[in-house]
């Protein structure tokens, strides 16, 4: 996750929540070092922003995550898709059938 990438490089700024930083040490971040050993993955980072910024953002997507996690939204099966997409077409076709089609 980038923001994870990005609070653990900005480890040092006082400006990163103690909460964001500790969050950040719990997200595994995939490393990626080119032949001469520099991370690439260094590219990935929001650095143009200030770190005040990337802070409040950190947050709100915790908080969100953290929202999500509590309450996941039910997911409607395939099975009862089907079965859903099953009875929407036999109505349309009763819909369609006039009185002396009947078969």
């Amino acid at each position: 996750m980038y923001f994870a990438n990005t609070v653990r490089a900005f480890d040092h700024d006082g400006r990163i929540s103690r909460d964001n930083k500790a969050w950040a040490q719990t997200v595994p971040v995939c490393t990626d070092a080119d032949e001469w050993g520099h991370e690439r993955s260094r590219y990935f980072l929001v650095s143009q922003v200030n770190p005040g910024l990337v802070n409040l953002l950190v947050s709100r997507v915790r908080e969100e995550l953290a929202k999500e996690k509590a309450a996941p939204e039910k997911r409607p099966s395939v099975l009862e898709k089907i079965q859903k997409n099953k009875t929407a077409i036999q109505a349309k076709a009763a819909e369609k059938k006039l009185p002396g089609q009947e078969r």
